[in-house]
């Protein structure tokens, strides 16, 4: 009997090992390969002027996006007067002279009255506080906010802006997300890595993407140095496959990729399995469901 009930005892624990083992391998693989994708519009509908006639990151424009995608990227500047604006390009034309204008040297009241004639479609620019309120009726969706900090040599003599303006910038932009408490709605995405450091130090647990064009590898490598929150990647980066992904979620980093449009493309990095895809098709996340 003695014999008998060791032998069922060792027996019991083998298979108590194999069953944790087993339960153990599937949290795992069900952490680093069961990512539900989502899909964020572009600088709102898209890039394209003609994507139904809709401004590029503009109100109306994310209003649009919010149909099709389960949030949006848009691209933020902030102004001599310390307000973040949406808005991509280094240069804004003024309507009624031949001026050019950057937001970065520009205070408010001139960005205010700023009409953007060479879009085909006109709008005005929008301050990101007007997008976290029409976030407040959209609280399921998510904003990737890509920080601007390159800009012509008559705007900023070194081109990049400097880190005490970055430095405001976080501050400024922690502020804002404070106020609307959006903390787990925002991803922050950039190349600064001052300015991502300043987010860290002040409020360590919004999500910081170091913006990639290449070797994303590379970028890992200082995403994890760094304590970062995720890559975002261009999908153009021949360096980029399922297995650098894979590896990103099981360091606990997510991925956005940018921006495959067509459905040859959109499917190739759907199989990736990133945690964002950015891109200018409202059609994307209704075909690839299907």
């Amino acid at each position: 009997m003695i014999h008998l009930k060791f032998y069922y005892s060792k027996k019991t624990f083998f298979l108590l090992l194999i069953f944790i083992t087993s339960f153990l391998f599937s949290c795992n693989k069900q952490s680093s390969d069961n990512v539900e994708t989502k899909f964020l519009g572009h600088r709102g509908s898209g890039c394209s002027l003609l994507q139904q006639g809709y401004m590029e990151n503009t109100i109306p424009s994310i209003e649009n996006a919010f149909k099709y995608f389960d949030g949006v990227e848009v691209d933020i500047q902030m102004s001599k007067s310390g307000t973040i604006w949406i808005y991509h390009d280094g240069i804004i034309n003024a309507c009624d002279t031949n001026s050019k204008f950057c937001i970065p040297n520009s205070i408010d009241s001139t960005l205010e009255n700023i009409t953007i004639c060479h879009y085909a479609y006109k709008d005005r620019l929008y301050k990101l506080e007007e997008l976290f309120e029409l976030l407040e009726s959209n609280q399921s969706k998510f904003v990737s906010l890509d920080v601007k900090g390159y800009y012509p040599n008559f705007c900023i003599p070194a081109n990049n802006v400097s880190e005490s303006y970055q430095k405001q910038f976080a501050k400024e932009l922690i502020k804002l997300i404070n106020n609307y408490g959006l903390e787990n709605k925002i991803l922050i995405e950039t190349d600064y890595q001052y300015f991502l450091d300043c987010i860290k130090i002040q409020k360590p647990e919004l999500n910081c993407y170091l913006l990639s064009y290449q070797n994303f590898n590379k970028a890992l490598n200082v995403a994890l140095q760094k304590t970062y929150d995720g890559i975002s990647s261009n999908f153009q980066d021949t360096s980029l496959n399922k297995e650098c992904i894979l590896n990103a979620h099981k360091n606990k980093l997510k991925v956005q990729i940018w921006t495959p449009n067509n459905e040859e493309d959109l499917r190739r990095i759907l199989l990736l399995k990133p945690d964002f895809i950015q891109t200018d098709n409202s059609d994307a996340k209704s075909f690839l469901n299907q």
